[in-house]
């Protein structure tokens, strides 16, 4: 009687490996397996065979797939090497100039974003809805950036964001984005490259705006924190202070086109430029 349901048991398993193997896909994900007969079903050791394989294959399936909700916390988590900590975005020179203070910290972030939403996020909005075009708004983003400390940061984090993006993700839009940087020797500025990387991993373009705008604020206060400008729990609540904001502005951003780019905050411009004239740097920019 026990061996007789070891056996059954055996049978069972078998069965159901075969039915999820088998099963039709949706998009590329996991659902609940369906009774389906498998067209191996019957015949001498292929079942196992294809059951493996099958299986296999729909990992590899899932793998280029990832559900959009987790590929976002994979792009916002501070591990993805997209090389955003080594800059301040002009919060250090800032600092050490004397023009932000813990008191002053706050403000100094909301300018910066409004800055990021005026200045940056149309070239985003842009290379997101029209990718074919990264040429025309990398030139239209270099030239708009005539401070040469935001340019080179610029240039360095687009360059890293997409090399980092190209080897994490085997997209073939992916690829095939940083073949025509390469080629076309284009600078690979960062919002431009943002937008159009986004796209071909199929983000919907709200949710593009929010993470870049997200990364600038989250950028802010891990530069502040290590700067010593304020603590790490002062820091987060700061930004969440700050996130409603944040989120008005990509309604305004999403609305503005490359033609009406504009720098917000000036004085940050200047302040941002005045890095490679500090006489130590903990920030590349």
């Amino acid at each position: 009687m026990t061996k007789a349901i070891e056996m059954f048991v055996v049978a069972l398993r078998t069965r159901f490996a075969e039915q999820l193997a088998c099963r039709p896909l949706s998009g590329g994900y996991y659902r609940y397996p369906v009774p389906m007969k498998c067209a191996s079903y019957g015949q001498a050791g292929g079942s196992r065979a294809v059951a493996s394989q099958r299986i296999a294959d729909l990992i590899n399936m899932d793998a280029c797939n990832p559900a959009p909700q987790l590929l976002l916390c994979q792009l916002a988590d501070s591990t993805f090497p997209s090389g955003g900590f080594a800059h301040s975005g002009g919060l250090e020179a800032a600092w050490q100039q004397g023009r932000v203070t813990a008191e002053s910290l706050q403000g100094f972030v909301l300018a910066h974003l409004q800055q990021t939403a005026s200045a940056a996020m149309p070239f985003v909005a842009a290379a997101y809805r029209e990718p074919r075009q990264l040429a025309q708004w990398d030139a239209q983003c270099g030239a708009f950036l005539n401070n040469h400390v935001a340019n080179r940061a610029s240039r360095a984090q687009g360059q890293a964001f997409l090399m980092a993006a190209t080897r994490a993700f085997a997209v073939d839009e992916i690829t095939r984005l940083g073949a025509e940087v390469r080629s076309l020797r284009m600078a690979g500025h960062l919002a431009p490259v943002f937008g159009a990387a986004c796209k071909a991993l199929s983000l919907d373009e709200i949710a593009t705006l929010r993470l870049f705008l997200f990364l600038s604020l989250r950028g802010q206060v891990s530069a502040a924190v290590r700067l010593g400008v304020i603590g790490p729990l002062a820091g987060q609540a700061m930004q969440f202070r700050l996130s409603p904001l944040a989120e008005r502005l990509i309604s305004g951003a999403q609305h503005t086109s490359v033609d009406e780019a504009a720098q917000a905050a000036p004085l940050l411009d200047i302040l941002h430029g005045a890095q490679d004239r500090l006489y130590s740097r903990l920030f590349q920019s």
